[in-house]
């Protein structure tokens, strides 16, 4: 079980206070347990305890930051070069591939040489530069 998931159902309706309190107390116990500790800090956790309300209000405050974080990296705003411009740097880096390849020697016996590949590329450049 998640620990999002455990807050949201430590939270909910319906769970007897009784069970509440069994479950609370248990993770508690494995949260203060050695074995716990160490196997957290062995893998580079670090570890707080909060009780269920403190772990949805962490919980409600990290989502409310992620999405914030998220509206403001997808602003039309944040887009400083224009895709014409990418384009045109593609089918230029596609142009310079093809011409490179031409010196790639032949090899005798084989059907494709040293230059197929690199120019599949080159040529699956320039049709993603046109868009």
């Amino acid at each position: 079980m998640g620990h999002r998931r455990l807050a949201r159902d430590c939270r909910a309706k319906g769970i007897p206070a009784d069970v509440h309190k069994t479950l609370v107390s248990t993770l508690k116990k494995v949260y203060d347990s050695k074995d716990y500790k160490d196997f957290m800090a062995s893998r580079g956790f670090g570890v707080v305890w909060a009780d269920p309300e403190g772990t949805a209000k962490f919980m409600a405050k990290s989502d409310s930051d992620l999405g914030a974080a998220l509206k403001a990296s997808a602003s039309p705003s944040n887009v400083k070069v224009n895709d014409a411009v990418t384009g045109a740097a593609l089918l230029a880096l596609a142009a310079v591939l093809l011409w490179h390849i031409q010196g790639f020697p032949e090899m005798p016996g084989q059907k494709f040489g040293p230059a197929w590949f690199p120019g599949l590329i080159a040529i699956a450049s320039g049709f993603a530069a046109r868009g």
